[in-house]
């Protein structure tokens, strides 16, 4: 078994080594910029061009030059933004950059406070990291047992030593620190899901509200078919102009948040109705008006939406049974130790029913159902829509049948609850109702019901 954990930590550096030292160096300098001090700067040239990124990929790159004050003396700069790469192979964010930081424009530049003479105009992008912690992760999960041993081993060694109260000896009713790591998991995963999947866009929706409508030319609306893991994969292709206080901007959103359940058939017919020479509506931010969108209505995506449910619900069922295993063990002393056997310390006599709230949790469980259900047919709807135009929608075929699966087994789980109410339930009366260690202690059945 160690050589099976060596030669998987040998597998996860090799795999990760080679994103470590591509990604590494520019997610490095993009968190450090973070802690550089924001300083007004001029814009002194401003153009667009393009450089070789490598042999077959040209990369759209902004080159600036501004000046700023530092600790009494006067800089200048040429970095865009921070990291070896300063362009991208999508030329519209450069055009939207370029027409934020034009000629002699007043801005907003972020200087190192331990060298001045670094500075940029905008931070790095943060999202690389994810790509470098993701291995870590996926190690985590696979290694949790090795990891959990090691947490016990050292608890034992504590405990032999005598370093830790006589109170956190105790075994009984320890909580499983399985249960508190994959809800803590489950629980992050879920308010991530929530995050940047509903919240996020819903607080955009309410700022794009305010915006100002323009009258714009779309200048390209096409999709693009190409085929992926899973079937056809497609390309919204999208590009907008329009004008705004005598200058010409342009744009390629389309949507707030398009969302991984966008129904295919959904855009072939927006870009059918909307061809290249089309003028339309657009809304752009009046603040920054590089900042435009076509759609601004919200329409909420229920795959990531469930997922961040499903996620929040199962690390919150997870942490609260890991909790209320600390209480038990917290109060497991004396008096209380009948009120965990027994429920509660009681001379007389108690009665114990084995069958309660069964038609409680049935009911649950179809509410549960009903969304689902409703979200998989709809998503199921739209992929036929799209097989019947001739083309293919994977993610709504898939996550539209997960949704049906998962609500049939939801409604059958119910039906078994409510099949299980309808039976005769067991009943025990016990006398005393905290019995005591020695002491007499008489038991009585019965079965209530209809039958």
């Amino acid at each position: 078994m160690q050589w099976k954990r060596i030669i998987s930590w040998i597998a996860l550096f090799a795999a990760v080594g080679p994103m470590g030292y591509l990604l590494g160096p520019d997610f490095v300098a993009a968190v450090r910029s973070y802690t550089w001090r924001a300083t007004p700067c001029r814009i002194l040239e401003s153009s667009l061009a393009e450089e070789a990124y490598s042999r077959s990929v040209t990369h759209v790159v902004l080159r600036v030059a501004f000046e700023y004050s530092a600790g009494g003396q006067r800089y200048r700069s040429r970095r865009f933004t921070t990291g070896s790469r300063q362009g991208t192979t999508d030329r519209v964010p450069m055009e939207q950059a370029a027409t934020q930081y034009p000629p002699g424009a007043a801005a907003t530049c972020f200087v190192n406070p331990r060298d001045p003479s670094e500075a940029v105009l905008r931070r790095g992008e943060l999202w690389g990291g994810i790509f470098l912690l993701a291995p870590l992760l996926l190690l985590g999960l696979i290694e949790h047992e090795f990891l959990i041993g090691w947490w016990e081993s050292r608890r034992q060694g504590a405990v032999a030593s005598g370093h830790i109260p006589l109170s956190e000896t105790n075994d009984a009713l320890r909580p499983d620190l399985r249960l508190q790591v994959f809800g803590g998991l489950s629980l992050f995963w879920g308010l991530a899901f929530g995050t940047f999947c509903v919240g996020i866009p819903l607080g955009r929706w309410m700022a794009v509200r305010t915006w100002e409508p323009v009258t714009c030319l779309i200048v390209r609306n096409d999709v693009t078919q190409r085929t992926g893991v899973h079937g056809p994969d497609y390309d919204h292709h999208l590009l907008y102009e329009y004008a705004w206080l005598e200058r010409v901007h342009r744009s390629d959103t389309w949507q707030l948040h398009p969302g991984i359940g966008r129904p295919v058939v959904d855009l072939l017919t927006w870009a059918g109705n909307h061809p290249a020479g089309t003028r339309t509506q657009a809304y752009i931010n009046p603040a920054r008006p590089w900042e435009a969108v076509l759609d601004r209505r919200f329409v909420p995506d229920w795959i990531p939406g469930a997922l961040g449910l499903a996620g929040i619900t199962g690390g919150w069922l997870l942490l609260s049974r890991a909790r209320a295993g600390r209480r038990e063990r917290a109060g497991l002393s004396g008096e209380s130790l009948e009120s965990v056997t027994m429920g509660g310390a009681c001379a007389g006599s108690r009665i114990l029913r084995t069958g309660s709230g069964r038609l409680v949790r049935a009911l649950l469980l179809v509410v549960a159902a009903l969304p689902a259900m409703a979200a998989g047919i709809w998503s199921l709807g739209k992929s036929f829509e799209a097989l019947r135009s001739g083309n293919g929608d994977v993610m709504n075929t898939l996550y539209g049948g997960g949704a049906l699966v998962l609500a049939a087994w939801l409604l059958q789980r119910s039906y078994r609850l409510l099949r299980r109410q309808a039976a005769p339930d067991l009943m025990l009366e016990v006398t005393p109702g905290s019995p005591r260690v020695g002491g007499p202690v008489q038991i009585r059945w019965s079965l209530s019901g209809r039958t």
